[in-house]
């Protein structure tokens, strides 16, 4: 966000900001701000990257996890129109990687993407396929993630179904940025839409929608 004053401002540097006696509102969540920050640290730990499973072919089989740079926004829409809650990123420099960085995804890229992803449903439906109903329903409740407290709740009620229509839903799913209608549990499913938003980040709250409350920084001499 210092970056950001720099050029509404018009200042030159940190050091001429710094000397500025203001305070600034943002739509920015502090907390959830700093809770993605340190997250996305953590994927420069070889150590936390292999113990949440990222080390795995077409992940990060190989290579420093070091090397890779990672950066989040999340927008949220609210009433009033749509608002930044989270801009963050693990460069720890003064660049913005989110609005400084010109990147262009190719339809390679969205595609190799897409098909990973039905790679990974295809794999939780071989895992669960042998569960009776009763195992099921825990997995549903007791996911540590929602794409398999998701599939887990498709095998319950539709157990015959063929592989095909499964990777049809796992094409239609609906998800939600806002941080207010995140399920309390995994496996509970809001009225408006699922999300797949990590707990690690947003933390577990009820189903519901909260207006945007405004943010307050500050910078003195």
């Amino acid at each position: 966000m210092r970056s950001q004053l720099l050029t509404n401002l018009g200042l030159q540097s940190l050091r001429d900001l710094d000397h500025l006696d203001l305070a600034v509102t943002t739509t920015l969540d502090a907390a959830l701000q700093e809770r993605a920050s340190r997250l996305l640290r953590q994927f420069t730990n070889p150590d936390y990257v292999d113990s949440i499973g990222l080390v795995a072919p077409h992940l990060l089989a190989s290579g420093d996890p070091k090397g890779i740079t990672y950066s989040m926004l999340l927008i949220e829409r609210t009433p009033a129109g749509d608002v930044m809650r989270v801009n963050a990123d693990n460069l720890q420099q003064p660049f913005d990687l989110n609005s400084g960085m010109r990147m262009e995804l190719g339809s390679t890229a969205k595609l190799r993407t897409i098909a990973h992803y039905l790679q990974v449903v295809e794999s939780l439906r071989q895992e669960l396929g042998g569960l009776d109903p009763n195992a099921l329903s825990r997995r549903v409740q007791d996911a540590h993630d929602p794409l398999t407290s998701w599939v887990a709740l498709e095998r319950l009620q539709a157990p015959d179904a063929p592989l095909d229509t499964l990777l049809d839903h796992a094409l239609e799913r609906k998800y939600s940025a806002s941080r207010a209608i995140l399920p309390s549990s995994p496996g509970a499913a809001c009225t408006t839409s699922r999300t797949s938003i990590p707990t690690t980040i947003a933390g577990s709250r009820p189903c519901g929608r909260r207006s945007p409350t405004p943010r307050t920084w500050s910078s003195s001499a």
